[in-house]
């Protein structure tokens, strides 16, 4: 709803919700129509997941794509109180935690390989929900034991914290720099990986220690918004210029911080979503490992 006032004419922005694919009929969409520089794509990032992973229908040319902004966010891992009161007795079950999940490959999926690893819990992934929704009524009915809840959509789950049906074990933090921190809009403390990795563990080995700072850059990628690869030059950059001009704008902030019911998400215009796109493909080692035990 802010973007057209910083488009020169102010430009009436129609939104097109196009489920299906975790993101990819989206993406395919705008590669097959975007060439007039008039249409975006707005994913998660599990999208970027899910084509790094090579997911089945997930073969779009994302790093031709020139990404335009994002607004980073992260995860909190959910377990079920009467699946595990804690950590330690969640590395001491006998039998695997379910785990729910739309679709294979994206950065969810990751993250919870990667605590799956790093704290030899035993994880089985239940795919095939359609959408969040579903996952939040299946770990408040025990259908499942353990979710990825984003941070944002925090008053959906925020009884569940409460009431102490599930508590709050870990967020894959996000980068600030060459740092992992906790997610600014944080709605409730909770360690990140590798602070609790610290914690618990130790020091982490080189390889695990890349491969967490590479969910960090996937989970700072947010939700990303991209142009097709062939777009019109001049309004590709008409459009970075408005990201720009909107993310340096004191009323756009607290218009985000509004929405967002008071918790601050980083913005990242063209430039800073860039640069964690850059971030992310510079880890080919990382991926490789990741890739390697989903």
């Amino acid at each position: 709803s802010q973007l057209p006032n910083y488009i020169p004419g102010s430009p009436q922005v129609v939104v097109e919700n196009m489920p299906g694919g975790g993101g990819a009929v989206s993406v395919h969409e705008l590669v097959n129509t975007g060439a007039d520089g008039l249409d975006m794509v707005l994913v998660t990032n599990g999208v970027i997941g899910r084509w790094l992973s090579g997911t089945e229908g997930h073969t779009y040319p994302l790093d031709e794509m020139p990404p335009l902004a994002t607004i980073a966010q992260s995860s909190i891992f959910l377990v079920r109180t009467d699946a595990a009161a804690n950590l330690d007795e969640l590395r001491a079950r006998t039998e695997p935690i379910n785990i729910s999940g739309s679709a294979p490959g994206g950065g969810l999926h990751w993250g919870e390989t990667l605590i799956s690893e790093a704290f030899g819990i035993d994880i089985n992934h239940v795919f095939g929900y359609e959408g969040y929704g579903p996952q939040i009524i299946a770990l408040e009915s025990g259908e499942v034991q353990a979710l990825t809840a984003p941070e944002p959509a925090y008053d959906t789950w925020a009884h569940l914290v409460e009431d102490g049906t599930a508590w709050p074990m870990v967020e894959a933090g996000v980068l600030d720099g060459e740092e992992i921190v906790r997610s600014p809009g944080q709605p409730v403390e909770v360690p990140t990986l590798i602070e609790l990795y610290q914690d618990e563990v130790g020091e982490p080995p080189q390889e695990l220690d890349d491969e967490i700072r590479l969910l960090a850059a996937v989970n700072s990628a947010g939700y990303p918004i991209y142009m097709a690869p062939t777009a019109d030059e001049s309004r590709l950059e008409a459009i970075k210029d408005a990201f720009r001009t909107m993310g340096e704008d004191a009323e756009f902030e607290q218009a985000m911080k509004d929405f967002f019911d008071g918790s601050e998400y980083p913005y990242f215009d063209p430039e800073g979503i860039q640069t964690i796109m850059d971030e992310i493909l510079s880890q080919p080692d990382a991926l490789e490992r990741i890739l390697a035990r989903l």
